[in-house]
């Protein structure tokens, strides 16, 4: 079954952090799509629910029991955000392959 690119949604308030972030995202083949607030990213009308990356904080239990793959504090190592991202993907493409069995 052939995929679409995978999309990585980027939050971050920095700039210069969501830049570097695509460009690493982008170059390991990935679209990105980067936010400035997480109030930008949830009023985003094609943000769905499923696998993602969280930033550590007050949320993490929460975050976690909704479907978070990792938590990724900074400054980020770029290895562990590709097999957070890697990781997320993979988990969605089998969600998404046993929904279209069912």
């Amino acid at each position: 079954m052939a995929y679409a690119t995978p999309i990585v949604f980027v939050v971050d308030d920095d700039v210069s952090v969501r830049e570097s972030l695509e460009l690493l995202i982008e170059s390991a083949g990935w679209e990105s799509q980067t936010f400035g607030s997480a109030q930008e990213f949830l009023a985003h009308p094609r943000v769905q629910a499923g696998p993602s990356c969280y930033d550590a904080g007050e949320a993490t239990v929460r975050t976690m029991k909704e479907g978070a793959v990792a938590f990724l504090t900074k400054p980020l190592d770029a290895n562990a955000l590709l097999r957070a991202i890697e990781h997320a993907i993979g988990r969605s493409r089998v969600t998404l392959r046993r929904e279209g069995e069912a």
